[in-house]
């Protein structure tokens, strides 16, 4: 199936000097039936970080499988915004999710 609801972010923590977990619930569409569970088990996730609050182009971009990824190299003191995607098998993305609240990194 095509990801047509972006995943939901739940929570951003800095986690460790320069890193970010940022954790997240799969599209809405991907519990809606025992097919869709199935095909969703097999996508990915990607992570966009954004400095500033900025939305205009991402600083950094990070992929996973499931709920949290771990975003690293972030700068000490810099305000920080994350977006979330899911990306089936053939490389279709979902629209992004809405921006996270702001996490300034320690």
């Amino acid at each position: 199936i095509t990801p047509l609801i972006a995943p939901l972010i739940t929570s951003v923590v800095a986690s460790a000097s320069g890193q970010a977990s940022v954790y997240f619930d799969p599209p809405t569409q991907c519990v809606q039936s025992r097919a869709n569970m199935a095909s969703c088990a097999s996508w990915s996730y990607k992570v966009e970080s954004y400095t500033g609050g900025s939305s205009s182009s991402p600083s950094s971009t990070v992929t996973g499988s499931s709920s949290p990824i771990v975003v690293t190299g972030l700068t000490s003191s810099t305000v920080y915004r994350f977006k979330a995607y899911a990306i089936n098998t053939i490389a279709e993305e979902s629209p992004p999710s809405s921006a996270s609240p702001q996490l300034t990194i320690s």
